[in-house]
């Protein structure tokens, strides 16, 4: 047994030789092809894949990809600049699936729009826009671009927005376990799940209003992009899906024809020599040409905030990183050459104490005299608004979900569920208290009392950081929390935002506080800087990971990117069970 033991650390040590080496390797290789300088022909069009979502940041350069898929406001920035470079002729798109968020697809479609103004066409391709599920976010981007063309077998799907939560109330009840938990207030509804069999009336009304109003501001956009009337546009999503004949009839669609037809019209029209280049190449190719500018710091705050950061050295860590993200803030601080922050905040909100460390950066920074601006992406709710409040400047767009300001946390007591089972639980324990945070028990009195403190505690020092920030009354206070959750544009008549606007107006407001023209250069430098593979897998090496560590870590990484579709869906549920959580009680499924 001693013999086979030595024979699979061996094997394991290979591996981990094997895999480093390799990793180092393509990480060489991929540096090498990035530093040839590409060039942008004379006559260039920018294409872009809008089939799949923009990433919100980017953490560890991916392996064997000379040219990373953009960031949002990589891509952004890109098409802002394409529409002012005379070497660009055009811009062309493949749309469709990408299943975008509302405050996404609002900020491409605004970029979108603004690049037609320079008067260069814009053509989009769609083999199908969503014909068997919802894709409104992703037509209302489709629909900015001067020609989209739509495959005959495609459709449209035009037809709202719906929200679903599943409820477990009866199941647990079922099952002997009896959850033990507490909110506050009545529209923070993350624990209802488990204790209710459907939604709660404040939640409801609350949720109501959330998918009313993206749908509202989705046929805007729509009806902006197709010079028709909102009212017209929200006909057609209650006639929705569409087929193509039905998008084209409507005037959703200007071209029915498959990809090579789209492709030969786009070449007709702009002449054969007329080459792609890719949001990478275009920005790789003008990078030297950027003027001197004032330096910005770029600090991302993307997903859950969890209590314990597990970075992962194979495929980057795509957690908000709480730890991480206060430390880019120090960085910042100490940097002499930065001379703002531009937060761009992504995050369903999570753990209270992690939050409070990064609101209490974004103070430091304010304090030191660096103005600090807050970008919010498609979600900056509850914890992702708690460290959003102390910058000098908060932005949503007008589909962002923001607000949360609440509190829920708790536990589930099996025993009931052991005992039917025919298994019994032993305890032995120091301290009136050792066993609250037991999934065996529910709380005692003392333990009940215990936790009501501490849900007190969160909520009124939430709520007492938001009413320093935004200087609210105790009326105005408690009209925007009590776990209330705000698209970006309600958000604004509440107090809880400065302006509505994306990535484009958060430079606007970065410019206003430097003092700096309206078309002053910035210079966004991205705090901390993405790691290479090898340097990320060195550095977790460094921090104490063995061979067998490393191979458990690799497999566990793998596995965990191909259920990541279904382990998503479970953040709220894991960091209830962590403790002390300001999350908001929403999935968007479409």
């Amino acid at each position: 047994m001693r013999k086979v033991g030595r024979i699979l650390l061996w094997a394991f040590a290979v591996v981990g030789v094997l895999t480093i080496s390799i990793v180092a390797a393509v990480t060489l290789f991929t540096l090498s092809v990035r530093g040839d300088a590409p060039t942008l022909p004379d006559q260039a069009v920018l294409s872009l894949d809008l089939t799949l979502a923009p990433l919100e940041q980017r953490t560890t350069q991916p392996l064997f990809d000379p040219e990373p898929e953009p960031t949002l406001q990589e891509m952004l920035a890109a098409i802002e600049a394409a529409a002012d470079d005379p070497q660009i002729k055009a811009l062309r798109a493949e749309v469709g699936g990408a299943g975008l968020g509302v405050a996404q697809a609002q900020e491409l479609a605004e970029a979108i729009r603004t690049f037609r103004e320079s008067g260069k066409p814009a053509l989009a391709f769609a083999s199908d826009l969503g014909a068997l599920g919802d894709e409104m976010a992703d037509v209302a981007v489709a629909t900015a671009f001067s020609e989209l063309w739509l495959q005959p077998s495609g459709g449209v799907g035009l037809s709202g927005i719906a929200l679903e939560a599943p409820f477990f109330a009866e199941a647990l009840n079922d099952l002997e376990i009896d959850p033990q938990v507490g909110q506050r207030h009545e529209f923070k509804g993350g624990i209802d799940p488990l204790i209710r069999q459907g939604y709660s009336e404040p939640v409801r009304r609350s949720l109501q209003r959330v998918v009313d109003g993206w749908v509202d501001q989705l046929a805007g956009e729509i009806a902006a992009n197709r010079g028709m009337a909102p009212d017209a546009v929200r006909a057609l999503v209650d006639r929705g899906p569409l087929l193509a004949r039905e998008a084209f009839e409507a005037g959703l669609v200007d071209r029915i024809g498959y990809r090579d037809e789209a492709g030969l019209a786009l070449d007709e029209a702009l002449g054969a020599e007329a080459d792609p280049v890719s949001v990478a190449h275009y920005r790789a190719a003008r990078a030297d040409a950027e003027a001197p500018a004032r330096t910005v710091a770029l600090i991302y705050g993307v997903g859950p905030i969890e209590a314990v950061e597990e970075p992962d050295p194979f495929f980057g860590d795509d957690s908000f990183g709480p730890a991480r993200v206060a430390q880019a803030m120090e960085d910042a601080l100490a940097d002499d050459q930065i001379a703002a922050v531009l937060f761009r905040v992504t995050s369903p909100g999570g753990a209270y104490g992690p939050s409070d460390e990064v609101r209490r950066a974004v103070r430091r920074l304010r304090e030191a005299g660096k103005p600090v601006i807050v970008s919010m992406g498609d979600v900056a709710a509850s914890g992702g608004y708690m460290v959003s409040l102390d910058a000098d400047r908060i932005l949503a767009s007008p589909g962002t979900l923001t607000g949360s300001i609440g509190v829920y946390s708790g536990k589930l007591a099996t025993r009931g569920f052991w005992d039917s089972l025919g298994v019994q639980w032993g305890e032995v324990s120091a301290g009136e208290n050792a066993g609250m945070w037991s999934f065996i028990d529910r709380f005692d009195p003392a333990e009940r009392e215990r936790f009501e403190a501490m849900l007190d505690f969160v909520y009124d020092d939430f709520t007492g950081h938001v009413a320093r920030a935004r200087n609210f009354s105790p009326e105005q206070l408690d009209q925007a929390a009590r776990g209330r959750i705000w698209l970006g544009s309600d958000a604004l008549e509440a107090g809880l935002v400065d302006r509505v606007g994306g990535f484009k107006a958060a430079l606007e407001e970065t410019r206003a506080l430097l003092d700096l023209p309206a078309d002053a250069p910035l210079d966004l430098r991205l705090m901390p800087e993405p790691k290479s593979p090898f340097e990320a897998v060195m550095e977790w090496i460094d921090g104490g990971g063995g061979v067998e560590e490393f191979a458990d870590a690799l497999i566990t990484s793998v596995v965990a990117r191909r259920v990541e579709p279904v382990t998503g869906d479970l953040t709220t549920l894991r960091a209830l069970m962590a403790g002390p959580v300001a999350m908001p009680p929403i999935r968007r499924v479409e």
